[in-house]
């Protein structure tokens, strides 16, 4: 599901297939099949944000980010309810690297 969109996207580049890889965050449709609908909901917010910030001024945060940071942050985003889920997450990851 993620993994095919990723790959077969020519939208997508390289460079951020390249983070993906490098956070694990490339997961492959046999993976997906033992995932609960919500791992792959948050998975899939995750690589939405990530993508949304590399075609932004704060790529260069991609770099700083790691795989257990991103994952906390979200269930931390999810505990607070906000009205606007992602845009709350993004905001959360831009202010943790350029404070």
């Amino acid at each position: 599901m993620i993994y095919f969109i990723i790959n077969n996207s020519n939208e997508i580049s390289k460079d951020f297939f390249k983070i993906l890889e490098n956070l694990d965050l490339n997961y492959n449709n046999d993976i997906l099949a033992y995932m609960e609908d919500t791992k792959i909901l948050m998975i899939k917010n995750i690589i939405y944000i990530l993508y949304d910030l590399y075609n932004s001024e704060f790529s260069n945060l991609l770099s700083l980010v790691n795989r257990e940071f991103l994952f906390n942050l979200y269930n931390i985003s999810i505990e607070k309810s906000p009205n606007d889920l992602l845009n709350y997450y993004k905001k959360s990851i831009i202010n943790k690297y350029t404070n």
